[in-house]
């Protein structure tokens, strides 16, 4: 089935589903594609292709997490501001892999703190020093990605 088939198919669907959260949905879409259309149309074409990125990854790859939702806009604007691959990007993984990976890294760099203090016991302002070098590289070669 192409894109445009499986698009079809889905409007299809939705005119035939009727009701408020129905029609509220769609003004939703209406009002972002608007906007998009307008900033494209206002030759900022990035932005208007950030929007749909943004909306698409907070709505369709959030991570399965209970958050608050201050909270899960704090964790979404480290995401974006990661500089990582977004949806409809070659290699992009979405919001909530790029935050599991993420966490597996943090848990790494930990894990190999507390291995260099349990060698070296007594040098824990050292380990501290190197523990924030590695969280350094992490964030270097995140935002290289």
């Amino acid at each position: 089935m192409t894109l445009l088939l499986f698009l079809q198919k889905g409007q299809e669907e939705l005119q035939q589903d009727k009701g408020p959260v129905r029609d509220a949905e769609l003004a939703m879409i209406a009002i972002l594609a608007d906007r998009c259309r307008f900033e494209a149309q206002t030759g900022h074409a990035e932005l208007a292709l950030g929007l749909y990125q943004a909306a698409l990854e907070f709505s369709l790859f959030a991570p399965l997490v209970q958050l608050t939702e201050s909270n899960k806009r704090r964790l979404f604007e480290a995401f974006w501001d990661s500089k990582a691959r977004r949806v409809g990007e070659e290699g992009a993984l979405g919001w909530a892999a790029w935050l599991e990976r993420e966490e597996e890294n943090f848990q790494v760099a930990q894990a190999q703190q507390a291995r260099l203090a349990e060698e070296h016991p007594g040098n824990e302002m050292s380990f501290l020093w190197i523990f924030v070098g590695v969280l350094q590289e992490h964030l270097r070669l995140i935002a290289s990605v």
